[in-house]
């Protein structure tokens, strides 16, 4: 069988190498168990065929089993390390500052499965940049506990960085920035609680 890169264990926890299933009963109780690769999802088809064989008289005798599908659902990786760090500031028209902010993370899943995102709330005065607009998302807003908060999302380039300008008035000290990092399963999208994971 293609096992997609996972593997195969006894009850003892011991790996059996490659893809077909040739160990004695004798080791752990009878039970086997998958384990999909890391960042696997989709259906697998397993089937099985015992060989019982008679240890007094030698004889044995194969009996063919039954073929069955193992669906691996997907789930959202944690994201880990967000971190955001400033960069230069520009004057902008009307006693406004320009400032330059970059977010990053490690987003472990990149099989194509994810969306990955930030999520950036603003202090007050603080204004995002032209075409960044307020997430309306109400599913999203519950996950993270912004029900009723205004936020703005952000997409995470493949490196899992993301930046962008935000314009601060003058004079403002003391402001601080709430950000998130966020993945979650496309499949998961349309359920009523969609599978977000954040840091």
């Amino acid at each position: 069988h293609d096992l997609q890169g996972g593997w195969l264990e006894d009850s003892t926890g011991a790996m059996i190498p490659g893809n077909t299933l040739t160990y004695p009963l004798a080791q752990g109780d009878g039970n086997y168990y998958y384990h999909p690769a890391p960042n696997f999802s989709g259906q697998l088809e397993l089937s099985s065929t015992a060989t019982v064989k008679d240890s007094a008289s030698g004889q044995s005798k194969t009996i063919e089993g039954q073929t069955g599908n193992v669906v691996v659902a997907a789930v959202t990786d944690q994201p880990v390390g967000p971190q955001a760090n400033t960069g230069a500031v520009t004057e902008e028209a009307g006693h406004q500052a320009g400032v330059e902010l970059s977010l990053e993370a490690t987003f472990p899943d990149n099989s194509g499965t994810e969306e990955h995102f930030f999520v950036l709330q603003l202090p007050a005065g603080v204004t995002p940049p032209p075409g960044l607009t307020p997430i309306t998302d109400a599913k999203l807003l519950a996950a993270l506990g912004l029900t009723g908060q205004t936020a703005y999302r952000v997409e995470a380039g493949v490196d899992g960085t993301a930046a962008l300008t935000v314009n601060v008035p003058q004079n403002t000290s003391g402001a601080s920035i709430t950000y998130h990092a966020v993945a979650v399963e496309k499949d998961s999208l349309a359920d009523p609680a969609p599978d977000y994971k954040s840091a």
